[in-house]
């Protein structure tokens, strides 16, 4: 009989071994614009959390400052994030994604979509698979402190956040 241990590793290198394939896979639509790897994450990040500034990006990604505004600086180069100034404090910086960002961000999510669909054989395993893995990544963002891939703002409108991995 396996053991909780063997599932919980399981479902970790499972998880894992699934990001990494779909990052793998290249993109069939010429809109989306190539990003390095720590780019995707942090243009990800700003989309989940607009108006994040710089540091926070950094340490809620895990990041050096460095790393992060070299980040910041080429998605801003390409005009798919833009830093605004804040009203109260002008020395403060608030990214936010451009509409070309945000329309990336929508061709990204529909590739991935495509990518899993005939994969996954029903609407309701779908749902049921997205509130399973959202309820283990928002765990694990409170295990960890971390707002993490997906943000909190996920839940369907009325719906309480999850307080244990169990998809509802």
């Amino acid at each position: 009989m396996t053991s909780r241990t063997d599932h919980l590793a399981d479902v970790a290198t499972a998880a894992i071994s699934v990001a990494r394939k779909i990052q793998s896979v290249p993109f069939d639509d010429p809109g989306i614009v190539p990003l390095c790897h720590l780019d995707r994450i942090v243009i990800r990040h700003i989309d989940r959390f607009p108006g994040l500034q710089p540091s926070e990006v950094a340490a809620d990604l895990g990041l050096q400052a460095s790393n992060a505004s070299t980040a910041i600086r080429s998605l801003t180069r390409l005009g798919l994030v833009e830093k605004r100034t804040d009203g109260a404090d002008r020395r403060a910086k608030h990214l936010h994604l451009t509409a070309a960002g945000e329309d990336v961000g929508r061709r990204v999510r529909g590739e991935w979509a495509a990518l899993l669909d005939p994969l996954v054989s029903s609407d309701e395993d779908a749902a049921t698979l997205a509130r399973a893995l959202v309820a283990l990544d928002d765990a694990l963002n409170r295990h960890v402190g971390s707002h993490g891939a997906l943000g909190p703002e996920r839940t369907e409108p009325g719906a309480q956040a999850s307080t244990s991995v169990t998809p509802s």
